[in-house]
Formats: structure tokens, sequence, C-alpha cells
């Protein structure tokens, strides 16, 4: 009497993860950064240049933390919103806590 195990046989198979997921995985939480502390005068030397940029509509480096990226964005600042601590710029909405460091160009 021989019984065929059906299904059962590839049960093993399922587990296996696909190896491009485990990679793309891996070069995720590899880039993955946690906001850095900043100190009082770090933060009022971010808070002066982003008011110097927005009164003289000058060009501003903005360093910014997004999902765990760093990321870079070279604008203009269009509208500074302090209630919601919120910088409305060319591209995008930026939240203070987003922002590491910034540079007036």
């Amino acid at each position: 009497m021989n019984k065929d195990r059906g299904m059962i046989k590839w049960l093993p198979f399922s587990a296996v993860e696909d190896p491009s997921t485990i990679i793309k995985n891996i070069e995720k939480q590899k880039n993955y950064h946690k906001k850095p502390i900043l100190s009082k005068d770090q933060i009022e030397m971010i808070e002066n240049d982003i008011l110097e940029a927005y009164h003289t509509q000058n060009d501003i480096l903005i360093i910014y933390l997004s999902n765990g990226i760093y990321k870079r964005l070279k604008t203009k600042i269009l509208k500074i919103e302090a209630s919601s601590k919120k910088i409305t710029t060319i591209q995008k909405v930026l939240y203070f806590e987003q922002i590491i460091n910034t540079k007036l160009i």
C-alpha cells in the first residue's frame, strides 16, 4: 500500500524566503539611521539659518532624516509655521524635528 503524501512533501519549501528580499531587507537595515540628539546650540543655529534664509530668500541646504535615511535638499523657504513646527519649501514640507543640519548658500 503506497500512499502519496500530496502537498505535505512540498511544505518545507514554503519556509524558504526569496534571497533578493532578504538582501533588500539587510540593505534597508544597514542604511537606517536614528535621529541624532542635537544640543540647544545646534537647534538654535538651525533655527537662525532657517529664519535668515526665509527673510533674505536665499537658498539653503537642509539635511534631514526621512524614514531613517539622510536626505539633502537645496531649496528656498516659502513659509514657516511656528505653531505646528513646520516649514514649507519649494519642493516639500518639512518638520523641525526631521532637520539635522542646515547651511546657507
